[in-house]
């Protein structure tokens, strides 16, 4: 959900062939300037072939971050720690940080918190401050809900 205009917004495939995701893209306009905001489910890494596609997946986000000519938020269901090099090649690559600041924040899997790491992300570009970070109460999902408070950067100074 957001308080601000959507520009425009289309559903595209992450990744090749018959392993592609659905991904939503929205443009959102916010004080004069334009948002790139992709809504990401990526490929749940179960065995070679499907981490293969998954690291796939984070190399295109990465490739659209750094592409955008835009402030960029990626949020969603990553499938990955930020323990993980790929994690990491997404971050680098894509010009990218997490707006968790380093903290630990498990969202995954709501039914055995004990063994809860973080998979659920808000990625930001560098133009995007981090005004605050937490994880939502269980709804009903194995995995808890992310809220992000965001703001644009002293360059494009205006309403968060």
């Amino acid at each position: 959900m957001s308080r601000w205009p959507a520009v425009a917004s289309e559903t595209l495939a992450l990744g090749p062939g018959p392993d592609a995701m659905p991904f939503v893209h929205t443009r959102l306009a916010v004080g004069g300037r334009t948002i790139d905001l992709y809504g990401v489910h990526a490929n749940w890494p179960l065995g070679g072939h499907s981490a293969r596609v998954r690291n796939r997946q984070l190399a295109e986000l990465a490739r659209l971050a750094r592409t955008s000519g835009n402030p960029v938020i990626i949020a969603g269901d990553l499938n990955v720690t930020r323990h993980s090099p790929h994690f990491a090649d997404l971050l680098s690559q894509g010009q990218l940080r997490p707006a968790a600041q380093g903290a630990w924040t498990p969202t995954w899997p709501t039914f055995f918190p004990p063994a809860g790491i973080q998979i659920d992300h808000v990625l930001v570009s560098e133009d995007l401050g981090v005004a605050g970070f937490e994880i939502g109460p269980g709804v009903g999902s194995d995995h808890r809900p992310v809220v992000a408070d965001l703001e644009l950067g002293p360059a494009a100074a205006g309403p968060h």
